[in-house]
Protein backbone atom coordinates (compact mmCIF):
# COMPACT_ATOMS: atom_id res chain seq x y z
CA UNK A 1 0.00 0.00 0.00
CA UNK A 2 1.25 3.59 -0.86
CA UNK A 3 0.89 6.01 1.81
CA UNK A 4 -1.49 8.97 0.36
CA UNK A 5 0.58 11.92 2.16
CA UNK A 6 4.11 11.01 1.20
CA UNK A 7 3.64 8.76 -1.79
CA UNK A 8 5.90 6.03 0.00
CA UNK A 9 5.52 2.58 1.07
CA UNK A 10 3.69 2.00 4.32
CA UNK A 11 5.76 -0.23 6.17
CA UNK A 12 5.90 -1.80 9.43
CA UNK A 13 8.15 -0.12 12.17
CA UNK A 14 9.17 -0.90 15.48
CA UNK A 15 11.70 -1.78 17.85
CA UNK A 16 12.20 -3.93 20.25
CA UNK A 17 10.45 -2.14 23.79
CA UNK A 18 7.78 -0.92 21.69
CA UNK A 19 6.73 -2.74 19.52
CA UNK A 20 5.77 -3.37 15.92
CA UNK A 21 3.80 -0.61 14.41
CA UNK A 22 1.77 1.04 11.26
CA UNK A 23 1.39 4.30 10.88
CA UNK A 24 -1.77 4.95 8.00
CA UNK A 25 -3.21 8.22 6.71
CA UNK A 26 -7.04 8.39 8.23
CA UNK A 27 -8.49 7.74 5.07
CA UNK A 28 -6.42 4.47 4.92
CA UNK A 29 -7.51 3.09 7.98
CA UNK A 30 -10.45 1.21 6.65
CA UNK A 31 -8.22 -0.50 4.11
CA UNK A 32 -5.68 -2.16 6.70
CA UNK A 33 -7.88 -2.84 8.90
CA UNK A 34 -9.55 -4.94 6.56
CA UNK A 35 -6.27 -5.97 5.27
CA UNK A 36 -4.98 -7.25 8.80
CA UNK A 37 -8.44 -8.93 10.12
CA UNK A 38 -8.72 -10.70 7.13
CA UNK A 39 -5.04 -11.99 7.73
CA UNK A 40 -5.97 -12.87 11.40
CA UNK A 41 -3.35 -10.16 12.67
CA UNK A 42 -3.83 -9.03 16.30
CA UNK A 43 -3.88 -5.41 16.43
CA UNK A 44 -5.29 -1.58 18.15
CA UNK A 45 -5.83 1.34 16.56
CA UNK A 46 -4.36 4.75 18.95
CA UNK A 47 -7.91 6.65 20.18
CA UNK A 48 -6.79 9.84 18.33
CA UNK A 49 -5.37 10.56 15.29
CA UNK A 50 -1.60 11.85 15.29
CA UNK A 51 -1.50 15.41 13.98
CA UNK A 52 2.15 16.99 12.71
CA UNK A 53 2.39 19.94 11.49
CA UNK A 54 0.64 21.25 8.86
CA UNK A 55 0.33 17.54 7.56
CA UNK A 56 -3.14 15.18 7.21
CA UNK A 57 -3.45 13.47 10.22
CA UNK A 58 -2.50 10.11 10.85
CA UNK A 59 -3.33 6.79 12.94
CA UNK A 60 -1.19 4.63 15.32
CA UNK A 61 -1.74 0.80 14.62
CA UNK A 62 -0.17 -1.40 17.48
CA UNK A 63 0.62 -4.66 16.30
CA UNK A 64 0.57 -7.50 19.02
CA UNK A 65 4.09 -8.94 19.94
CA UNK A 66 2.94 -12.21 18.43
CA UNK A 67 2.42 -10.55 15.20
CA UNK A 68 4.98 -11.99 12.37
CA UNK A 69 6.12 -8.29 10.78
CA UNK A 70 7.17 -9.64 7.44
CA UNK A 71 3.71 -11.76 7.13
CA UNK A 72 1.87 -8.34 7.93
CA UNK A 73 3.94 -6.47 5.61
CA UNK A 74 2.94 -8.93 2.95
CA UNK A 75 -0.49 -8.09 3.70
CA UNK A 76 0.14 -4.10 3.24
CA UNK A 77 1.78 -4.48 0.36
CA UNK A 78 -0.92 -6.66 -1.09
CA UNK A 79 -3.88 -4.16 -0.11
Amino acid sequence: MIDLITKQRITVEGEPLTGAHIIVPIEQLPAVREGLERGGVTFWVADAPILIDDDPPVMWVSLSRSSDAAQVQRILDTI
